[in-house]
Protein backbone atom coordinates (compact mmCIF):
# COMPACT_ATOMS: atom_id res chain seq x y z
CA UNK A 1 0.00 0.00 0.00
CA UNK A 2 0.63 3.63 -0.56
CA UNK A 3 0.06 7.00 0.47
CA UNK A 4 0.20 10.02 -1.75
CA UNK A 5 2.13 12.97 -0.09
CA UNK A 6 0.79 16.21 -0.41
CA UNK A 7 0.86 18.76 -3.87
CA UNK A 8 1.04 15.43 -5.60
CA UNK A 9 4.91 15.51 -4.64
CA UNK A 10 4.61 11.84 -5.05
CA UNK A 11 3.85 8.35 -2.64
CA UNK A 12 5.09 6.75 0.63
CA UNK A 13 5.56 3.07 0.35
CA UNK A 14 3.71 2.14 3.53
CA UNK A 15 5.72 -0.90 4.00
CA UNK A 16 9.28 0.95 4.71
CA UNK A 17 8.71 4.25 5.03
CA UNK A 18 9.97 4.89 1.47
CA UNK A 19 9.33 8.14 0.01
CA UNK A 20 8.94 7.78 -4.01
CA UNK A 21 9.00 11.26 -5.97
CA UNK A 22 6.67 11.75 -8.47
CA UNK A 23 9.01 11.14 -11.14
CA UNK A 24 8.44 8.29 -14.08
CA UNK A 25 12.06 7.43 -14.53
CA UNK A 26 11.80 6.02 -10.61
CA UNK A 27 11.81 2.50 -10.83
CA UNK A 28 9.61 2.36 -7.84
CA UNK A 29 7.17 4.77 -9.07
CA UNK A 30 6.60 2.50 -11.90
CA UNK A 31 5.66 -0.20 -9.74
CA UNK A 32 3.56 2.72 -7.77
CA UNK A 33 1.79 3.17 -11.23
CA UNK A 34 1.38 -0.77 -12.04
CA UNK A 35 0.26 -1.05 -8.82
CA UNK A 36 -2.58 1.65 -9.22
CA UNK A 37 -3.28 0.50 -12.62
CA UNK A 38 -4.10 -2.93 -11.18
CA UNK A 39 -7.25 -1.33 -9.68
CA UNK A 40 -5.87 -0.05 -6.45
CA UNK A 41 -5.98 3.29 -4.87
CA UNK A 42 -3.15 5.12 -2.51
CA UNK A 43 -4.29 6.84 0.77
CA UNK A 44 -4.75 10.70 0.79
CA UNK A 45 -1.91 12.55 1.82
CA UNK A 46 -1.79 13.22 5.41
CA UNK A 47 -4.78 15.69 7.42
CA UNK A 48 -4.45 18.16 10.28
CA UNK A 49 -3.96 14.97 12.65
CA UNK A 50 -0.74 13.74 11.22
CA UNK A 51 0.80 17.31 12.06
CA UNK A 52 1.20 19.23 8.60
CA UNK A 53 3.47 21.88 9.95
CA UNK A 54 5.96 19.28 10.90
CA UNK A 55 5.52 17.60 7.40
CA UNK A 56 5.81 20.75 5.67
CA UNK A 57 9.35 21.73 7.78
CA UNK A 58 10.72 18.60 6.88
CA UNK A 59 9.58 18.95 2.98
CA UNK A 60 11.57 22.43 2.75
CA UNK A 61 14.44 21.07 4.62
CA UNK A 62 14.28 18.65 2.09
CA UNK A 63 14.05 21.15 -1.12
CA UNK A 64 16.46 23.25 0.42
CA UNK A 65 19.08 21.26 0.89
CA UNK A 66 18.09 18.88 -2.39
CA UNK A 67 18.37 15.83 -0.18
CA UNK A 68 15.63 13.16 -0.10
CA UNK A 69 15.75 10.72 2.19
CA UNK A 70 16.51 8.27 0.02
CA UNK A 71 19.53 9.67 -1.01
CA UNK A 72 20.30 10.87 2.23
CA UNK A 73 20.17 7.43 3.79
CA UNK A 74 22.42 5.82 0.85
CA UNK A 75 24.83 8.45 1.40
CA UNK A 76 25.16 7.38 4.89
CA UNK A 77 24.70 3.70 4.55
CA UNK A 78 27.88 3.88 2.04
CA UNK A 79 29.81 6.13 3.64
CA UNK A 80 29.83 4.35 7.10
CA UNK A 81 30.35 0.81 5.19
CA UNK A 82 33.33 2.08 3.43
CA UNK A 83 35.14 4.47 5.47
CA UNK A 84 36.80 4.03 9.30
CA UNK A 85 35.05 6.47 12.06
CA UNK A 86 38.06 8.39 11.74
CA UNK A 87 37.59 9.38 8.34
CA UNK A 88 34.30 10.34 8.99
CA UNK A 89 34.81 12.21 12.23
CA UNK A 90 37.47 14.12 9.73
CA UNK A 91 34.66 14.02 6.47
CA UNK A 92 32.70 17.58 6.54
CA UNK A 93 30.43 16.18 4.00
CA UNK A 94 29.38 13.70 5.61
CA UNK A 95 29.60 15.14 8.81
CA UNK A 96 26.83 17.49 7.17
CA UNK A 97 24.56 15.13 6.07
CA UNK A 98 24.64 12.95 9.26
CA UNK A 99 23.60 16.19 10.69
CA UNK A 100 21.08 17.13 8.22
CA UNK A 101 19.65 13.08 8.40
CA UNK A 102 19.62 14.12 12.66
CA UNK A 103 17.32 17.17 11.69
CA UNK A 104 14.71 15.21 10.22
CA UNK A 105 14.57 12.59 12.09
CA UNK A 106 13.82 14.30 15.20
CA UNK A 107 10.67 15.72 13.10
CA UNK A 108 9.90 12.58 12.28
CA UNK A 109 10.07 11.07 15.51
CA UNK A 110 7.35 13.93 16.54
CA UNK A 111 5.15 12.48 14.00
CA UNK A 112 5.04 9.10 15.86
CA UNK A 113 1.89 8.90 18.10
Amino acid sequence: MYTKLANDLGVVRDADGTVIPNDPTNTNYQRYLEWVAEGNVATAPATEGHNPPIMRQMDQLEHAAILSRPTREFMLLYMEANFTPQQLAANFGYQAVKAFDGQITALRNQLQP
